[in-house]
Order: structure tokens, then sequence, then C-alpha cells
């Protein structure tokens, strides 16, 4: 819940909503880190994908989808169907970011992507980590190129860690990469059993 208490503390106008299902986790967290007081911070113990399709036309200026079970992102939260929808939540200049995991080649991702460039008109853009491991990827989609080049500048400026995939590069892996649908789903790769307990 770190970035919904930022925004919280830093845009007190602003509201959040969390979608958490392990209250257990929540509990635990919020004993011991409080939300900013006075916020408009709204927490549902539900699995992600229901109430992505209760989300109105429109709503959301950011949505953040970084969510993990059993050491894998949910399958039915990359798929066509669910990706429309949340292309349909955000506003003009909403922002899409996606928390992934995937071995170096980039083959889970680059279905992700092209699921993303099928069924909506965002613009994305790769963020990888320098090593040639199995790690951490993070994908931004945005309606805009400039408002991307903003955000990616903040974002490498702050982590090098990360490096940028190239639009070459984007184009290549989204070339020969199958589109998930809700019939044709794909869950995460399995992380390497050296990984586990680690921090990708």
């Amino acid at each position: 819940m770190v970035l919904a208490r930022y925004f919280a503390y830093a845009h007190p106008a602003s509201r959040q909503l969390i979608v958490e299902p392990n209250r257990a986790m929540t509990e635990a967290v919020l004993a011991r880190v409080s939300f900013p007081a006075d916020a408009k911070l709204t927490l549902r113990h539900e699995l992600g994908r229901p109430v992505i399709e209760e989300l109105p036309a429109n709503s959301a200026d950011l949505i953040v989808v970084d969510a993990f079970a059993g050491g894998h992102v949910p399958e039915d939260l990359t798929t066509a169907e669910c990706v429309t929808r949340l292309n349909c939540a955000l506003r003009d200049e909403g922002i899409l970011v996606y928390g992934l995991i995937d071995h170096p080649d980039m083959q889970y991702v680059a279905r992700v992507c092209a699921t993303i460039r099928a069924a909506t008109p965002l613009r994305m853009t790769v963020m990888s980590p320098h090593h040639p491991y199995f790690g951490n990827y993070t994908l931004l989609c945005t309606r805009g190129d400039a408002l991307t080049e903003d955000v990616l500048s903040t974002v490498t400026t702050v982590d090098s860690g990360y490096v940028r995939c190239t639009a070459a590069r984007l184009d290549s892996i989204c070339e020969a990469a199958d589109v998930l649908t809700d019939a044709s789903p794909k869950p995460s790769p399995d992380p390497p059993s050296e990984t586990l307990g680690a921090s990708w």
C-alpha cells in the first residue's frame, strides 16, 4: 500500500483505491503503519479482476497492476478483456503501470505487451533490469508520447537500475507474441528456485 499511502499524503485531495485479497497482510501492515490522517483511501479485500470490471469509465488518473499470487502474476489480469476495461477506466492523460516478472528472453512480457497493443490505443514502454537474470519488469502505458517521455525522464533519473526497452525491441518482441485472452490466458513464468524468497 506504499504508493497509495504516498499519494494520499502528497496529494490530500486525491482518492485512492487499494485492492488486496489478503486481509491478514493488510492488517499486519496497518498495525505498524497507519494511513495518513483524513486520507480519501478505500481498501477492498477482494480479487482484482472483479473490481476492475466495476471501475467507472474515465475515472482514474493512475492504475497500478502489481499483483502476485504464489509467485505468479494472476493470469486474468493480463488478458485483452482485462486491459480493455483498464483502458476504459483511464482518463485522457491517465497512466497504466504493470509490474511483471520474466526471464531475460521476455517471452511473457512480450505476450502482455502484444495484448495491450492489440486491445488498446495505449503507447507502451518497458523498463527492464540491467542484469541478465530472472527479475522484475515495469510496463508503462499512456495515451501520449509527451507524457511518456516526462514520466520516463523522472523514472530513469531516480532509478538507474532499470533501462528502457527500445521501440525497435518492443516491436520485435510483440510481433512474434500471441495475444492473451480470457479464453486463452497465461500466467507469468515460474520463478527459478534460487530466487524464491529473494528480492528480485
